[in-house]
């Protein structure tokens, strides 16, 4: 992995292995699942295609240069062959900080039609109330979110953030995601 001067985005690795993390400020790949750790005031972008996953991590507090290195690093590694698109991540508290304007899932869509394709598909899901954890346990790290590589598409679920690596992971279905 290779970090720029000013940025902590993170190239891929060569090698695609089948589950990889994906921390803040970092573009990652895997042939069966993406777990994007902490999700609490950021978003994750992963996108779908027959041979695996490439998300990005993104922060509220990314600037242009930041997020234009994600995108150059997605483009890079195949980004516009992945016909399927999705932004999961508590956009509440993104809106709220985000540092380049990113205060609408429309906005989002629109830069990634942008950078990664106009005919790809993009799909949206709202975190920000289970972020957030049941009242009696609020969670201060938020949320885990794992992506997983189905033959159909991917498959979300969270857990609380900052648990044990045996947690258990909730599934999200299908229909909570929403076409942009």
């Amino acid at each position: 992995m290779t970090k720029g001067n000013d940025t902590k985005i993170t190239t891929l690795p060569g090698n695609l292995g089948s589950h990889d993390n994906v921390t803040e400020y970092t573009v990652a790949a895997a042939r069966t699942q993406l777990t994007y750790p902490a999700i609490q005031q950021c978003i994750s972008i992963t996108g779908f295609n027959a041979y695996g996953l490439l998300g990005a991590h993104v922060s509220p507090g990314a600037n242009n240069k930041q997020i234009a290195e994600t995108f150059k690093i997605l483009i890079e590694h195949g980004g516009k062959s992945y016909p399927t698109w999705y932004v999961v991540g508590n956009f509440e508290q993104h809106f709220k900080w985000t540092k380049v304007g990113w205060n609408s899932t429309l906005k989002i869509a629109g830069a990634m039609r942008d950078n990664l394709g106009e005919l790809l598909t993009y799909y949206s899901l709202d975190t920000s109330a289970v972020s957030k954890g049941p009242v009696n346990d609020p969670w201060s790290w938020g949320i885990d979110i794992r992506a997983t590589h189905t033959t159909s598409g991917v498959e979300f679920a969270y857990a609380k953030a900052l648990g044990p690596n045996t947690k258990t992971f909730t599934t999200i279905p299908d229909v909570f995601f929403i076409q942009v």
